[in-house]
């Protein structure tokens, strides 16, 4: 948690103590008037500190309520009042990234770097800024924010070991990509993405029978990977098993494609027009 943070919540436990205090133990008071003097003390704190609290409050539509459009217009809102909420600016990032949004995510998690987030709240911005970047074709970029990311931070996690192995196999620098996806499973042995890269690291020095064995166990891992089903059919298709290949093309079709998929939807119809 940050620091202003802290001492925000430390100032409201101390104002709302000395002003039970005062109030109600010194001078009596009613309790509707110290819960008055508290409700206007926040509602101060919430017009001074307008773009945070909207943003906080988007996050609780978000997170608590499950209402994210409305959560998106207290993002809005929030982003006009400069918000230094770092939740709001890395949930609505992703928001926006999920709906290919790729510059104005960008923006965010850029802002993010700027706010003195938390550990947690920065490897997200660095994470989710690097995924822009590659959506946006920048995949020098991408690799060189992860790799500041590796740098700054002791831990990384396997799911951004696996990004970057990912990043250098479309480079089709197989040795490095093959080098971060083996730290991604000595950190997570079970790791889907991770076992999805091997597969399409082998598939595209075309060892298949290598190939197969990575995408099922990634599969046996996280049976909704779309990456894996597809890339399946393709290796079932250049051995020549026309009937697997067409059933995890069918799969593939079913599946849901999201921003952090390693393909397009696009290409999942399109094999699947070719066989249906």
């Amino acid at each position: 948690m940050k620091k202003s943070v802290k001492m925000w919540w430390i100032t409201t436990l101390l104002f709302t103590i000395v002003s039970y205090i005062f109030l109600i133990r010194i001078r009596h008071n009613s309790w509707y008037i110290f819960l008055g003097i508290l409700i206007l003390y926040l509602g101060v704190n919430y017009i001074v500190f307008l773009g945070t609290a909207l943003g906080i409050t988007g996050y609780f539509f978000q997170v608590v309520l499950n209402k994210e459009q409305t959560a998106i217009s207290f993002y809005e809102k929030a982003l006009k009042h400069n918000t230094k909420s770092g939740y709001a600016l890395a949930a609505y990032g992703l928001i926006l990234l999920k709906e290919g949004q790729n510059e104005k995510a960008l923006s965010l998690f850029e802002k993010l770097h700027m706010i003195d987030p938390s550990i947690m709240i920065e490897k997200i911005a660095y994470t989710n800024k690097a995924v822009c970047l590659w959506k946006m074709n920048k995949i020098d970029e991408a690799i060189e924010t992860l790799n500041k990311m590796n740098e700054k931070f002791d831990y990384i996690s396997a799911s951004t070991y696996t990004t970057l192995g990912f990043l250098y196999l479309l480079k089709k620098e197989y040795d490095k990509a093959l080098e971060y996806t083996n730290k991604a499973l000595e950190d997570t042995p079970n790791h889907g993405p991770a076992l999805d890269n091997m597969g399409q690291i082998y598939f595209y020095q075309n060892d298949l029978k290598q190939a197969e064995k990575y995408f099922k166990k990634a599969l046996e891992e996280k049976s909704t990977m779309v990456d894996s089903k597809y890339y399946l059919g393709l290796t079932y298709e250049k051995q020549g098993k026309i009937d697997l290949a067409k059933e995890y093309f069918k799969k593939a079709y079913e599946s849901n494609v999201n921003a952090f998929s390693t393909i397009t939807f696009e290409q999942v119809k399109e094999k699947y027009n070719q066989y249906f």
